[in-house]
């Protein structure tokens, strides 16, 4: 957050990679030099507004406050570069507007920029994509670019004219799935070495129904190829060239909760055991291979929306889900989320399908309707202290009480009081209490318990007043409890 008066940021890439502190300047411009991040910024003021910043203060949770003799006090969150944001940028834009350091080069000569579904990385550090050439005839190049060695090949070898495609890789295996002109649709595996086309086969036509729109494909360790559809979850044994269908059985809280599949990952503690769906409007699904049966995870669990686009591991066994509301972390051991948004760095909350890629170095891609965002979860989930908690007021019959004038109910400033006295008739009072960091308040949970009332404490909220009424006469004790925006709790006050 910033004062009116702040209305441009101005960023200078630098080659030498400078530390220091950060440097206050003259006529509104901050300076900061970064040992993370060979980059200057530059906060500007309007000239017809003399802004001279004298004082710096950073808090406990490391959020930098300005002092400005004349344009109040500048706020300055340095966590949110965390994220890597890229904004505005669409999906056939990401790898031509990125940084070459990030996405390789895409050859100019094809007529359509090739999307996130189009464009896969093996772990060899080779980028794979399928490139349309021509509008008319739908013929396509498979193409690769070799990070390593700066190699870029073209293939031309395929056995179909595809009207519909798109690109994966599993388990070290490179496939396609794609539609030929009678809309019949097919999986195809590549040779890496050669981009020839080795083995096919046909989706049958009794899956189809009613659009056989297949969004991901996943092989296990078993030789299994499962597919996220829009009609359910596929999965073709290759040896014995069967196929399995799951859909949503109504009233079935173990089948899939939605027939809109839009993305595959294997769990990453036990691969062989389940899979994790995202999907349209029904969460995130944990799928038992053995059984069939699912574990819906939703709004109602912590997931910031039912929309689950993309979901992918990173190297600390999470699970990262992208929504129509935020990116959100979870723990499958602890069943917990921790979500992202715009507030945190991203460069938008609404994110879309197709768009995540896991990096060569561990970092994660995400794209959506504000833009890219690259990131290393390590970084991001490294949690700040517990939050200090304070009460800030106390209001009896919808009136604020305040010491000393109501010595009567209270025994010292609210931020000091021990003991709050109501007195005959006086039978509705309400508690408000904050954690001191100054960041989402949508965040910051709290729970509480008023001992002789309360049988258990609340459930956790962002809600930061309670109120009480028609008590017994007697003596209570109130508890309360905040967590920080990582999710810390403090002990209870």
């Amino acid at each position: 957050m910033t004062l009116p008066f702040a209305t441009a940021i101005l960023v200078l890439i630098q080659k030498a990679i400078v530390q220091s502190l950060p440097a206050v300047g003259k006529n509104g411009f901050v300076i900061s030099l970064y040992a993370a991040a060979p980059e200057i910024v530059l906060t500007n003021f309007p000239s017809k507004s003399y802004c001279n910043i004298f004082t710096l203060f950073t808090d406990a949770n490391g959020i930098q406050w300005f002092g400005c003799n004349g344009c109040g006090i500048i706020k300055r969150d340095p966590r949110k570069k965390r994220f890597k944001s890229f904004k505005d940028i669409h999906p056939k834009e990401v790898f031509s507007k990125l940084p070459s350091s990030l996405m390789p080069p895409i050859s100019p000569k094809f007529i359509v920029a090739p999307e996130f579904g189009d464009v896969v990385l093996d772990k060899d550090g080779i980028y794979w994509a399928l490139l349309l050439k021509n509008y008319e005839s739908y013929t396509r190049d498979l193409y690769s670019h070799d990070t390593k060695t700066g190699n870029i090949t073209f293939y031309n070898q395929f056995l179909h004219d595809y009207f519909r495609a798109y690109i994966h890789y599993t388990n070290g295996e490179l496939w396609l799935i794609f539609s030929d002109k009678t809309k019949k649709y097919f999986i195809a595996r590549f040779d890496k070495r050669t981009g020839a086309q080795t083995t096919t086969y046909e989706i049958p036509e009794s899956f189809d129904s009613p659009e056989p729109y297949i969004s991901q494909l996943y092989k296990d360790n078993h030789g299994v190829l499962w597919l996220a559809s829009i009609n359910g979850l596929y999965a073709l044994n290759v040896k014995n060239k069967t196929w399995k269908h799951w859909k949503n059985i109504p009233n079935d809280t173990r089948s899939i909760s939605a027939d809109g599949v839009l993305s595959i990952c294997p769990d990453p503690n036990e691969p062989d055991k389940y899979l994790w769906l995202g999907t349209e409007g029904g969460g995130m699904n944990r799928f038992e291979i053995s059984t069939g049966n699912c574990i819906n995870y939703n709004e109602n669990n912590g997931l910031p929306n039912n929309v689950a686009y993309c979901i992918l591991s990173d190297s600390l066994n999470n699970l990262w889900i992208s929504t129509n509301k935020g990116l959100s972390c979870f723990d499958p051991l602890h069943k917990t989320f921790r979500t992202y948004t715009y507030d945190d760095g991203l460069p938008g909350s609404e994110f879309n399908r197709y768009a995540a890629l896991r990096m060569q170095n561990g970092e994660l891609m995400f794209g959506g309707v504000g833009g890219f965002v690259i990131f290393n979860p390590k970084e991001v989930l490294t949690k700040q202290p517990e939050a200090p908690l304070v009460f800030t007021s106390v209001t009896i019959s919808n009136n604020t009480i305040s010491w000393p004038n109501d010595n009567k109910n209270i025994d010292a400033p609210i931020g000091f009081a021990k003991v709050i006295t109501l007195q005959p008739g006086q039978n509705i009072f309400s508690i408000n209490f904050a954690t001191l960091e100054y960041r989402s308040n949508q965040k910051k949970m709290y729970k509480y318990k008023l001992d002789g009332f309360d049988t258990d404490w609340s459930n956790p909220s962002s809600k930061n007043e309670v109120t009480y009424t028609n008590l017994s006469p007697g003596n209570y004790t109130f508890y309360v409890m905040g967590a920080n925006t990582d999710g810390i709790w403090n002990e209870k006050l």
